[in-house]
């Protein structure tokens, strides 16, 4: 049963040892590359009894009359604390494309710009394999909704910053992200501040995202696995980040 999720890349390097000799040139061993700290945290909530997760994700962009809502599905199903492949995976008909590492998701195209229309019913189905069950689920409960992203634009690595969104409704729990940082709180949340030090530890110079996100889900079982079905509204904005 999965208990965690770890996210980041996973780097092996094997070693050979052969004999010395004196004029032997040793190759220089490669210096780890450090993982970045303005990496985005994971912004898809996964309960620890999950056998999957399947969501609908509403990302907003601009603000005002330039706001836009591109809508997009993602699944993710475990065995063994391991991503595995479930065949064919949809929702709205819209079928999701599966990576290599076995997660699923959709990207907006040309022919639809704004990507998977999910104002009202989220109707997802799983034709299943390799552990996972067949899935077919209408998810009718509304999703989540977020106002403009308020952060501000620059983040001092000498000060606290807050994470902020004009509103949030619909939602179970709201995540804040900047960076690498995140933090969940209840549903009717519309801000978090996060200490000069964890600001300070956890973040460099450049540019990061700052992140608001409301969801709301519902639990189901099949063949005695919980699966969840999750609804997230997103805003976005790239912020700068300086001593």
């Amino acid at each position: 049963m999965k208990t965690k999720i770890l996210t980041g890349a996973l780097i092996a390097m094997m070693c050979f040892t052969a004999c010395e000799k004196d004029d032997e040139v040793k190759p220089e061993t490669p210096a780890p590359t450090p993982t970045p700290k303005n990496e985005t945290a994971s912004s898809n909530p996964v309960p620890d009894d999950a056998y999957g997760v399947l969501v609908a994700v509403n990302s907003k962009s601009g603000s005002g009359i330039f706001s836009v809502n591109i809508g997009t599905g993602v699944a993710l199903f475990f065995e063994d604390s391991v991503l595995v492949s479930a065949g064919k995976v949809s929702v709205n008909t819209t079928e999701l494309t599966r990576s290599a590492g076995n997660s699923y998701y959709s990207t907006p195209g040309f022919a639809n710009p704004n990507g998977i229309d999910f104002s009202t019913d989220r109707d997802w189905t799983v034709e299943g394999g390799n552990g996972v069950p067949a899935i077919s689920y209408n998810n009718n409960r509304s999703m989540p909704t977020v106002g403009e992203n308020t952060s501000p634009e620059n983040v001092s690595r000498s000060s606290s910053y807050t994470v902020s969104a004009s509103a949030v409704s619909g939602a179970d729990s709201v995540i804040f992200i900047v960076g690498s940082l995140s933090y969940t709180a209840a549903g009717n949340v519309t801000s978090h501040t996060f200490t000069a030090d964890e600001i300070a530890e956890n973040l460099e110079n450049g540019e990061a995202a700052a992140m608001v996100v409301p969801y709301n889900m519902n639990a189901r079982s099949y063949s005695n696995k919980k699966y969840y079905f999750i609804n997230e509204a997103v805003t976005t904005k790239i912020v700068n980040v300086s001593e």
